[in-house]
């Protein structure tokens, strides 16, 4: 074991054929645009639906919003009128706010939403 013999060098020259890598990068890449756009698609879908159940909400709000400006509007009004101080207006105030939220509750009711 202890003698070797020596046989040489050898030199040589090793050829990759990469014509098939660009090909399956482009598939690759397909893959993954196509996955993409469907991810976008998907999204776009959920968007569209949110849109849609919101814009209800939105308009709700708005309408309570403009409600609330024609009830103070409406209190302002009959303070002006009858010379009430602002405790009596808070009191009807008050009042009224709970007389509506039980009316509406009431038609709620008799709508069969609650």
């Amino acid at each position: 074991m202890g003698d070797s013999v020596d046989l040489g060098t050898a030199y040589g020259r090793i050829v990759l054929d990469a014509t098939g890598v660009d090909a399956a990068m482009g598939q690759v890449q397909r893959s993954i645009a196509d996955g993409l756009e469907r991810a976008g698609s998907a999204l776009s879908g959920i968007g569209g639906a949110l849109t849609a159940a919101t814009a209800p909400l939105l308009l709700m709000g708005r309408r309570g919003v403009q409600v609330a400006g024609e009830f103070e509007s409406a209190m302002l009004e009959v303070q002006a009128r009858t010379g009430a101080t602002a405790a009596v207006r808070t009191s009807r105030h008050r009042r009224g706010i709970r007389r509506r939220a039980s009316n509406t509750m009431r038609a709620a009711t008799l709508r069969g939403l609650t």
